[in-house]
C-alpha cells in the first residue's frame, strides 16, 4: 500500500515486475479525487467507502496511482470515486501459491480508524481464507462481532468465530422478535466466519428502514447484535 509504489516500479523498469508478481499495471497518477469505494460483492471491499483526507489519518494524502487489474487471478477490489479508475488490485497466483493486495493509496490516510480495521480485517480474511487467523491461531472464545458497516444500506456484513467445528445457524430478527431471514444454517470449521444481509427477508423482499438483531446460535451458546437500516 503507499502512493506512488506503482508509479515508482513503472519508472525504474519494473512493469513485468508488477504484472507477474502482483498482477497489477501501473496506468497513470490519479488527478481529482480523494474518496475511494469498493466494489460489489467482492469479499475485502464490498459496502466500503473510504475519504482519504481529514479525521485522525495521517493528512499526508498527494499523489496515488491509478492500477488496473492484469491476468488471471487479478481483480480490482478498489475504485476511485468519479473518475472510476482502480484504487487497489487483490491477486492470487495459482502457479506458486501466493496471495496479495496492492493499494495505490497510503493504507494510514484513511481518515477513520474504525475504516482502517475494517479493511485490514477484511484483507487478511482473504488473505488466510481457511477459517483460521494468521498463523494458523484459532480464536480462544466464540463470538459474534458487531456488523459492518452500521447504520448500512444496503448491505451489512457481520463476522463470527468459532472455536471448534459445528452446526451454527446465523438469522435476523426484527425488534418484536419475529424471524426475518436465515443467513446460515450449516456446518462450519474453528475459525473466523462471514456472512452477508442485503436488507431482504427469506422471500427476497426489501424490509423497512429501523433496527434489527443478527442472532448467531453454535452448540450451546448463543449471540446477538444490533444493527441499523437506513434507506
Amino acid at each position: 500500500s503507499g502512493q506512488n509504489v506503482a508509479a515508482n516500479l513503472q519508472a525504474g523498469g519494473g512493469a513485468s515486475w508488477m504484472i507477474q508478481r502482483l498482477g497489477s499495471y501501473y496506468q497513470a497518477s490519479l488527478d481529482g479525487s480523494s474518496d475511494v469505494e469498493g466494489i460489489a460483492d467482492d469479499p475485502i471491499s464490498d459496502g466500503i467507502v473510504l475519504d482519504l483526507i481529514g479525521g485522525d489519518g495521517s493528512g499526508t494524502y498527494y499523489d496515488p496511482d491509478c492500477l488496473a487489474p492484469m491476468g488471471t487471478g487479478s481483480t480490482r477490489i478498489f475504485q476511485y470515486v468519479g473518475p472510476g479508475t482502480g484504487a487497489g488490485n487483490r491477486y492470487e497466483n495459482a502457479t506458486y501459491s501466493y496471495k496479495t493486495v496492492f493499494m495505490t493509496f497510503s493504507f494510514e490516510t484513511i481518515n477513520a480508524a474504525a475504516d482502517r480495521h475494517l479493511v485490514m480485517d477484511r484483507v487478511l480474511d482473504w488473505l488466510a481464507p481457511t477459517g483460521t487467523a494468521v498463523g494458523d491461531e484459532l480464536p480462544k472464545l466464540a463470538r459474534l462481532h458487531p456488523p459492518t458497516p452500521n447504520p448500512f444500506n444496503p448491505r451489512t456484513k457481520v463476522s463470527f468465530d468459532l472455536t471448534r467445528e459445528g452446526q451454527v445457524k446465523v438469522a435476523v430478527f426484527d425488534v418484536t422478535g419475529r424471524l426475518v431471514r436465515v443467513l446460515m444454517d450449516d456446518v462450519r470449521q474453528a475459525g473466523r466466519h462471514e456472512v452477508s444481509w442485503d436488507g431482504r427477508d427469506g422471500h427476497g423482499r426489501d424490509v423497512a428502514s429501523g433496527t434489527y438483531f443478527c442472532r448467531m446460535v453454535s452448540a450451546d451458546q448463543a449471540f446477538s447484535q444490533k444493527m441499523t437500516l437506513m434507506k
